[in-house]
């Protein structure tokens, strides 16, 4: 990873980045600080964020001795991934933290998409193609008086490093051609996620709630998934505004009885795990 490379990068058109044309227009200032190893880019950008810099700041480390993911999950972090955290301040109820996930993952889906990577979400912040996870998200936010006055939205992308059976890389997916070796490069794909984040970011914040969840069910990977849950069958039918998961009873059917009430409910992140195909 090239700082100079990486800003080369971020100059192209946002066209090239696989932003949606709503947003070629906008042109961010990222203040940027690439480093060999850290414990993790979130608590750099926070340690930063604490000694002045201001919204914008950017960590990208080519490795991380302590990377998190989800509820304290240890995020591998060897080098050839790409492990980035962006510090946004979007003064927005603190209620509302989970939309800042469901933006970003959406968001990066679609630039990865739109260059020809099929990225999907996986409920509720990861990114997956074939049911593969390609990479994650982890939002923190520091809240003042119900506001979320700075968020910190960090992610890994699976890129030339080695991973699991249930993971997948770029380097697996990328064939040279059908065009996509423009992320054929850190930085590259760097200034992809990072235009990305903010497309999901500025989506939500012109557009609202609805339209978010609109967009990012339509590339929910999980609708319509059968789980089991205490030895009930259930199916997903989405994502509610509070980042829950809905899923309705397979075992209440009104089209053979119109007296039976399809019974609904929302499970928390953390209360159930998706999983991934290997």
């Amino acid at each position: 990873m090239d700082t100079k490379t990486l800003a080369q990068a971020l100059r192209q058109h946002p066209r090239d980045l696989g932003v949606i044309s709503a947003f070629w227009s906008v042109r961010p200032k990222f203040h940027l600080h690439v480093v060999d190893c850290t414990a993790s880019t979130n608590t750099a950008v926070w340690d930063l964020l604490n000694q002045g810099a201001p919204a914008g700041t950017t960590v990208i480390a080519r490795s991380q001795n302590a990377g998190r993911g989800q509820w304290g999950r240890q995020w591998q972090s060897p080098p050839g991934g790409l492990y980035l955290s962006l510090a946004l301040q979007p003064e927005v109820p603190a209620t509302l933290s989970s939309q800042l996930t469901l933006a970003g993952a959406w968001g990066v889906a679609t630039s990865l998409s739109n260059l020809g990577v099929p990225v999907q979400v996986k409920w509720p912040n990861d990114l997956v193609v074939e049911g593969r996870k390609l990479g994650g998200i982890l939002t923190e936010t520091r809240v003042e008086k119900d506001q979320i006055a700075t968020a910190v939205i960090g992610i890994g992308i699976n890129c030339t490093n080695p991973v699991p059976a249930t993971g997948i890389s770029l380097q697996q997916l990328l064939r040279p051609e059908q065009g996509e070796m423009t992320l054929n490069s850190l930085e590259t794909v760097a200034a992809v996620v990072l235009y990305g984040l903010l497309q999901g970011y500025l989506f939500w914040q012109g557009q609202g709630t609805e339209a978010l969840l609109n967009a990012y069910q339509s590339r929910l990977a999980n609708v319509g998934q059968e789980i089991t849950l205490n030895g009930h069958k259930w199916q997903v039918q989405g994502v509610t505004p509070s980042g829950n998961l809905q899923i309705t009873d397979l075992q209440s059917d009104p089209q053979h009885d119109p007296q039976v009430l399809v019974k609904t409910r929302e499970l928390h992140p953390g209360e159930i795990t998706l999983g991934y195909n290997a």
